[in-house]
């Protein structure tokens, strides 16, 4: 029989957050990259920890801990439209660890047992406009997996028991039923990837389908396999990068006597080393993994990157480790989503880049800032300003040279190029509609308008208030 409260411990121990920042002390002084981290969650932050990401319908979706979101309810599912975050039919009752795009909707798994208010219990997919149950399932669900070339999805987790059959913290769903992966893992599965053709999977378990694996294993479709003699410890993320398979989690070393710290790379045959990779002076571990501009990006609780400082977070290029300006101040990282030129970091933290950011973050290097010029045109005038949907900047310029323009944000970084400015008799007018590079409505705030015919500067000050 199994023990509820031993699940539960685990889980507590393993998946939810610590109170007290990780590292502690002062906050970071300012370093070479903390300005590509950008403000984008600052005027709506989630009050509490952030668990995993995912993309649906080309918007940001957040799941975890969190209630609420500056302010206004927002019950531990999110969507983010790139002003402010929308609730996503309600929500769910309790902590919601993984979010998964499916099928033109999402899945979600955790320990609630409500989402939409409605009687769901671990497992819920929202379709759109309603939320409904996937079946059965007797037990909390930390991970849910889609292959990229299979309609297979996998959750895994502290279930046993999943519409009447015994799936032993493992399971698979063919788009109509549930299936086992034979008898299962020993214990709590927290990360499932496809890799080299077979399945793998980590967590917190020893023995799977009767083999010794050492919180490790790989399924073939039939049998269950060790990876050489596995991990000293809990494995909690895997990523597949420049044909390896990356592990994260709570290990120090592999059980063939190879120090990794955290991080290891399987090639199918044999432990790898990540260079002397991430390490915090007691524990620490590596919970999130994922690909950005091509290089491997890992999140966790740790503090260096060998002897370089990399708070919670660290970029790996194949041969060596570097940071992401000061990192993250706070807890640890648990989720990271790569979109674009775009990098999404989601945990237990209250600043980036030494800036306040809490639980959610955005990493860009796809971005101007801003430099000091010498202003030498008088006479501009904005109007309305403050401004709520569209604000007109008219000025006159000498010369018939083409003008262009640009918008700030208060921390001088690029928002937007308005381009050629309507100009006639040395006069020259332009209009910004409160909107970025992409379109996406920007938030309240206080913007720059750059303008420039190459020889002459001015630039305009204005408030967006929405």
């Amino acid at each position: 029989m199994k023990s509820s409260s031993r699940h539960l411990a685990a889980l507590l121990v393993f998946l939810l957050p610590t109170l007290v920042a990780a590292s502690g002390g002062a906050q970071p002084k300012r370093t070479e990259g903390d300005q590509y981290w950008q403000e984008l969650f600052s005027t709506y932050p989630l009050n509490r920890q952030v668990s995993d990401l995912a993309l649906y319908n080309g918007m940001l979706v957040a799941v975890g801990g969190f209630t609420e979101a500056g302010g206004r309810p927002l019950n531990r599912v999110g969507i983010f439209d790139g002003e402010m975050w929308h609730s996503v039919g309600g929500g769910t009752n309790d902590y919601t660890y993984d979010v998964e795009e499916y099928e033109g909707g999402l899945i979600v798994g955790g320990t609630f047992t409500q989402a939409g208010g409605q009687p769901i219990r671990y497992l819920a997919r929202w379709t759109g406009s309603d939320w409904e149950s996937m079946g059965y399932v007797d037990d909390t669900v930390t991970c849910i997996y889609k292959p990229t070339q299979s309609d297979d999805l996998y959750i895994g987790g502290v279930f046993e028991v999943v519409d009447g059959m015994g799936c032993h913290y493992i399971a698979r769903w063919d788009g109509e039923s549930w299936h086992p992966l034979g008898p299962g893992t020993g214990w709590i599965v927290h990360a499932i990837q496809e890799y080299q053709g077979d399945l793998y999977v980590g967590g917190l378990f020893t023995y799977a389908g009767g083999e010794c694996v050492k919180y490790i294993a790989r399924w073939d479709g039939y049998n269950w396999y060790p990876l050489s003699g596995g991990l000293d410890d809990l494995v909690l993320s895997l990523f597949v990068y420049d044909g390896l398979l990356i592990v994260g989690g709570n290990f120090m070393q592999t059980n063939d006597g190879l120090t990794v710290n955290h991080i290891a790379s399987w090639n199918g045959e044999e432990w790898g080393a990540l260079g002397p990779g991430l390490i915090l002076s007691r524990g620490g571990h590596v919970g999130a993994l994922t690909e950005h501009d091509g290089q491997l990006i890992a999140g966790g609780q740790f503090d260096y990157a060998g002897a370089l400082l990399a708070k919670c977070i660290a970029c790996w290029n194949g041969q060596e480790w570097s940071n992401l300006g000061s990192g993250i101040g706070g807890s640890y990282v648990k989720a990271l989503l790569s979109h674009e030129s775009d990098l999404y970091v989601g945990g237990w933290f209250q600043t980036a880049g030494g800036d306040t950011s809490e639980n959610m973050a955005c990493w860009s290097e796809d971005m101007t800032v801003v430099q000091d010029v010498e202003v030498d045109i008088e006479g501009v005038e904005s109007y309305p300003n403050p401004f709520s949907s569209k604000v007109t900047i008219r000025l006159s310029l000498p010369g018939t040279t083409p003008v262009k323009a640009a918008v700030y944000d208060i921390a001088g970084r690029l928002v937007k190029e308005i381009g050629m400015i309507a100009r006639s008799r040395g006069a020259a007018s332009l209009a910004w509609d409160g909107t970025d590079r992409n379109g996406r409505r920007v938030p309240s705030g206080v913007y720059t308008i750059m303008i420039s015919d190459g020889r002459h500067h001015a630039t305009e000050k204005v408030t967006l208030m929405r």
